[in-house]
């Protein structure tokens, strides 16, 4: 799990927060969004090798954090991804 960086902000910025990190997980990793729930985001996409990929995006409720979890059929993708996100964080 890829856990972004600490900061004191209140709710309502911590989901601003939220938007930016699904955003720029969809521009970078090139998945969709699947489902929006408050507090978080289901997406998915394919590998160029055509494995499924599935993330979930989640703001932390005890803290200023966002948590992104990654599942696919091969490991080192997943792996490859997060460590790919976070590079930019």
């Amino acid at each position: 799990m890829w856990r972004g960086c600490r900061s004191r902000r209140g709710a309502a910025e911590r989901l601003a927060s939220l938007a930016w990190v699904v955003r720029f997980s969809l521009r970078l990793l090139h998945l969709a969004v699947v489902e929006t729930v408050p507090g978080g985001a289901s997406l998915y996409g394919r590998s160029i090798q055509g494995h499924h990929v599935a993330a979930l995006v989640k703001a932390l409720p005890t803290s200023d954090q966002v948590s992104i979890d990654i599942k696919c059929g091969d490991d080192a993708i997943a792996n490859g991804l997060l460590s790919e996100l976070s590079a930019h964080f």
